[in-house]
């Protein structure tokens, strides 16, 4: 039945003769790559010049790297094991949705940073506000270490707040 509805309306046609209108119906979008992951988001940088604003641009590098390491398909070594990270479970943390949207979000998906600490803690894995969808990345002196807590929280973030 659905097919003899689209085929009054000469959508079926045009479905079968065009795969990205074929996309809009079927599986959605592509997974997002590296490029369109960086240009989902807007970065919420400090003033220009403080020492916060080279922290987070050291952030943001760091950030950027990972998500080409994760592109390639490479497992993110932890002091246990290797954890795999996927596009989609990176899309799902920040946005709760594993792929970007056909209209787009409602607001642009925004970077900020973890600087203060919480009850004398630094703040080691990142956040996500998936309402305001805003993802906000700690700060590490090392690629490695940003990449080890980055993949725990992602990967361990759907067992948070379960009992």
């Amino acid at each position: 039945r659905l097919q003899e509805g689209l085929d009054t309306l000469r959508v079926l046609q045009a479905l079968q003769q065009d795969s990205v209108l074929c996309s809009l119906f079927v599986g959605g979008p592509p997974a997002p790559l590296t490029q369109t992951m960086t240009d989902l988001f807007k970065v919420n940088y400090s003033e220009r010049g403080s020492s916060r604003r080279s922290q987070e641009e050291r952030a943001v590098g760091q950030w950027r790297d990972w998500l080409i390491d994760i592109e390639g398909g490479d497992d993110v070594l932890t002091e246990e094991n290797e954890v795999n990270v996927t596009f989609d479970s990176r899309l799902m943390f920040a946005t709760d949705t594993d792929r970007i949207l056909a209209l787009g979000f409602d607001s642009q998906p925004t970077l900020e940073f973890l600087h203060n600490p919480v009850n004398g803690s630094k703040r080691l894995y990142p956040e996500a506000n998936t309402c305001a969808l805003s993802l906000r990345l700690s700060i590490h002196a090392s690629y490695e270490s940003f990449s080890q807590y980055m993949a725990l929280g992602i990967v361990q973030s759907p067992h948070f707040g379960l009992a």
